[in-house]
């Protein structure tokens, strides 16, 4: 069975000690490709050296709505410039991870929402794949994907939504 893992953050220090063991009993099983999903603005570059190592490694570059306090209006602007940059990179297949979390309640919902629809508008603009965290926010995620249209499929994360919203 061919299998590719759409979720990973094999770029946390956690993985540091056993990444290459890791990386070889995925493929003993299957898994021949895995994204690495950026979730904030410091670990772009990290991922991106990660996913220039292995080729069977691809990075998706985004601000994850539970990093919501490290987000900076910047940080859009460095995340546009990614992927500006990398455009046309192989090794970068999506933008992700980003989406909207209303399990957690302390997080703004409103600049939830802004970073979402900004990020969302960037991958349209890209034509690139969303990989989405959508936790408890299922009709508010579908309402703007229907606003915005990507032209490109991406991944849900997270979805515990009904069968109907799927």
């Amino acid at each position: 069975m061919r299998l590719i893992d759409t979720h990973t953050h094999l770029d946390f220090p956690d993985f540091d000690t056993d990444r290459p063991r890791l990386l070889a009993n995925a493929a003993a099983r299957g898994v021949e490709r895995m994204v690495v999903l950026g979730v904030y603005q410091a670990n772009f570059q990290r991922v991106w050296d990660l996913a220039c190592t292995d080729q069977r490694l691809f990075a998706a570059l985004g601000l994850h709505p539970v990093y919501l306090d490290q987000h900076r209006p910047e940080h859009l602007v460095q995340l546009r410039e990614w992927l500006e940059r990398l455009r046309g990179d192989t090794q970068l297949c999506a933008v992700g991870e980003f989406g909207l979390d209303y399990y957690l309640e302390d997080l703004d919902k409103t600049r939830q929402q802004d970073l979402f629809e900004a990020q969302l508008q960037m991958a349209c603009d890209f034509e690139l794949p969303a990989l989405l965290h959508v936790r408890r926010s299922h009709a508010q995620v579908i309402a703007t994907l229907k606003r915005y249209k990507p032209v490109r499929a991406g991944v849900i994360h997270a979805f515990a939504g009904s069968y109907e919203e799927a």
